[in-house]
């Protein structure tokens, strides 16, 4: 992951945390991209202890794989989205 182009949008670290949630929802594209490059990601953060959104963006075809472009605290709709998909009991989030 590609961060270069987003860190001062965000919180690296703790984007990287969402990434990394076995439990994240990945939309790709995201709905509401215009370019339809980009992807957006509910995970949760350990270290904020909030469900995170995440855009991520396609690299091009030489370099397969993702920039970090933005990431912020999910609202209450995103929020319960990732609850709601993730309703098996288990992640108490």
């Amino acid at each position: 992951m590609d961060w270069t182009h987003g860190e001062a949008h965000m919180w690296p670290s703790h984007a990287s945390e969402a990434l990394a949630d076995t439990d994240a929802l990945v939309f790709d594209p995201d709905p509401k991209s215009r370019s339809a490059r980009s992807a957006r990601l509910l995970g949760y953060s350990t270290s904020r202890q909030r469900v995170l959104v995440v855009i991520l963006v396609h690299q091009d075809d030489q370099n397969p794989g993702w920039w970090g472009a933005n990431g912020w605290d999910a609202n209450t709709a995103d929020t319960a989205t990732y609850r709601n998909e993730n309703s098996n009991g288990e992640s108490g989030r």
